[in-house]
């Protein structure tokens, strides 16, 4: 009996093992997934551009005003009508006119603006979980649903107080002028008004996140860092970047290396690179000398990095802004540790090891957080154990044993930057790569307030000390919402990334 021959160069010819409708079914689920996923786009695209579109017209400059003092402007009607209620004209109508458009054009873009922000946040989150990245079980992601909704809450809030104050307004035209139903009536108008006006204030933020090309970022705060950040400045970046900007960002870096001229770490280069975009947002180097500088070790320079629509110039200064809003400390270390160049200081000329610690000067219910950077600055590589001594502490003592690669010191003081030799810029990437940076979550009991003090200890393997550092601190119980400074700092940077994203 012949058996029928099946050619290999013609996979078709293979007999399907499960038969035909097998076959047909798997093409159906196939089919099925890939209009899944372009719903999922189609749908997170069509949110995403009507959040942009009321989000930045709820934030233009009059409507953004016109809805602070919507209720200020009810208060005023109110309070002219109870001190000189003959110059008030008491009909129902011409009030229902005036004010019922002015509330419609005041309150509806914003309504429109959350309902959009919930709507792009929900399909932005299924639409990740369709990739394969459920960036909704992520640590954060709660927090940036609850914000969406509480920003949703406040405006629904605005909304209806307002509705109420207009509506006794339209009332109080029903009942004689200068009457007791008259006066009280306005009484609480007046009461309405100045409430909704306080709150609209102090919910102006919400309107940023609407109109906001990162939307999620300054949502997010960091619940979990790594204790050593390698290389620490893109690290301390990536950790302040809500969930889904974060995995965007390890692609980045990759696509990135690939533009790298030779000669240079890719570390090195991403940290010099994260450097000079900071100390170009501080307006420590010109526009010119930034392209000059990335130009050295980027190829196509700064035109290379607009390309990139989530990651430019612009949008990677206002992710630097944030994590500098959210840990100055480790901000403050780089600037000491430039300074240090700059003037060639003991700490530097002394070839030996170099720990420099900042610590917050205020905690709020005793958390805090401590960084601790580390260079060797002798010719090999060194172990080194560092102590951390909290008195009163949770818990009183951390020790960490390190390895710590060689970085050996400039010889004399450097410029900040210059054509002929190595500069601070060239150093200073140099030692936030083959440094250690600790970043370390402290804490004390409970109820714990005054000055607080803490010890760091620098030891070699025998045990002795290298050198040691004590810094202080003012423990302090959560007044209101927490830190208003660091409030301020994340309102600027979030305001200034706003306005420069939009520009550039």
């Amino acid at each position: 009996m012949l058996m029928p021959t099946i050619s290999p160069s013609d996979p078709h010819n293979f007999p399907e093992p499960y038969g035909e409708s097998f076959k047909q079914e798997s093409n159906v689920d196939a089919h099925g997934e890939i209009n899944s996923l372009t719903d999922a786009e189609e749908r997170y695209n069509k949110s995403e551009a009507n959040r942009i579109f009321w989000g930045r017209w709820s934030w233009w400059g009059p409507m953004r005003y016109l809805r602070q003092w919507f209720g200020l402007l009810l208060a005023l009607t109110a309070f002219v009508g109870i001190s000189i209620p003959a110059s008030v004209i008491p009909q129902a109508w011409l009030m229902f006119i005036i004010w019922v458009p002015l509330l419609l054009l005041t309150q509806a873009p914003i309504i429109a603006a959350s309902e959009s922000a919930t709507s792009a946040a929900e399909a932005h989150f299924d639409l990740s979980a369709q990739r394969g990245n459920n960036h909704r079980s992520a640590p954060g992601s709660d927090r940036i649903e609850e914000a969406l909704k509480d920003g949703k809450r406040n405006a629904y809030f605005i909304l209806v107080a307002n509705i109420i104050g207009v509506s006794f307004l339209i009332f109080a035209t029903l009942s004689p002028p200068g009457g007791f139903t008259w006066n009280i009536v306005l009484l609480m108008v007046i009461t309405i008004g100045f409430g909704t006006t306080i709150h609209s204030r102090i919910t102006l933020d919400d309107l940023l996140n609407h109109a906001d090309p990162l939307p999620f970022l300054a949502l997010y705060a960091p619940t979990h860092h790594p204790t050593e950040l390698s290389p620490a400045f893109s690290e301390l970046v990536q950790a302040h970047l809500d969930p889904i900007l974060g995995g965007e960002w390890k692609k980045w870096e990759i696509d990135l290396q690939q533009y790298f001229k030779p000669g240079l770490h890719y570390q090195e280069a991403m940290e010099r690179l994260l450097l000079l975009l900071h100390l170009h947002y501080n307006d420590e180097i010109s526009d010119s000398k930034l392209s000059e500088e990335i130009n050295e070790f980027i190829f196509g320079g700064l035109e290379q990095l607009q390309i990139n629509p989530t990651f430019n110039q612009s949008s990677i200064q206002r992710m630097i802004a944030h994590s500098c809003a959210w840990q100055p400390g480790f901000f403050q270390l780089i600037a000491r540790l430039k300074s240090d160049f700059l003037t060639n200081s003991f700490s530097i000329s002394n070839n030996s090891w170099r720990m420099d610690v900042e610590f917050e000067d205020e905690c709020y219910d005793g958390q805090g957080h401590l960084f601790i950077f580390i260079n060797n600055q002798s010719m090999v590589v060194d172990r080194v154990r560092v102590e951390v001594h909290v008195p009163g502490g949770q818990p009183e003592k951390q020790s960490f044993r390190l390895e710590v690669e060689p970085c050996p010191a400039p010889q004399s003081k450097l410029q900040l930057y210059s054509s002929i030799n190595e500069d601070a810029i060239d150093w200073l990437p140099r030692y936030l790569r083959r440094g250690v940076f600790l970043w370390m979550s402290i804490s004390w009991e409970s109820g714990e307030i005054g000055l607080r003090t803490l010890q760091v200890n620098l030891l070699n393997d025998s045990g002795d000390i290298l050198t040691s550092t004590i810094v202080r601190t003012n423990v302090r119980r959560r007044m209101g919402s927490g830190d208003s400074r660091r409030k301020r700092r994340l309102r600027r940077a979030r305001t200034l990334g706003l306005t420069r994203t939009r520009k550039s």
